[in-house]
């Protein structure tokens, strides 16, 4: 192994994203387990796909408490409209399944952006 290769592996933000992934798939796998409803574990699945791209596209925001705290809010509804709305046990075409999702990045992307957004008219406007 090169010396690159030694340091790339090395890099604290290699860890991070080591330590975010196991603890998200220690989070979402028992809740998933824990819903029991194929459906509904479809859909939570999809929503914590959505949640990790969306940490991953936006990691450069992690610093911001703002950031964490629209997640937390996000992720809220998320479990209430997974709990409470009825989701097909049918199978589902992964095109189906990727039009949730998008639609689903677009609901927890939107206020994140809507927010950034803004916050750099604000400090440009200061």
């Amino acid at each position: 192994m090169e010396d690159t290769d030694r340091q790339n592996l090395e890099e604290p933000d290699n860890q991070n994203r080591k330590v975010a992934l196991v603890i998200l798939l220690c989070v979402m796998i028992p809740l998933d387990l824990l819903i029991a409803d194929p459906g509904r574990a479809r859909a939570a699945a999809v929503c914590a796909g959505v949640f990790a791209y969306t940490m991953w596209s936006r990691r450069r925001l992690r610093h911001r408490v703002w950031f964490w705290a629209v997640l937390l809010l996000l992720a809220a509804s998320h479990v209430v409209l997974i709990r409470f709305v009825h989701w097909s046990d049918a199978w589902m075409s992964p095109q189906a399944i990727l039009g949730v999702a998008l639609l689903d990045f677009a609901y927890v992307c939107g206020p994140i952006w809507l927010i950034e957004e803004a916050l750099s008219r604000e400090s440009k406007i200061s």
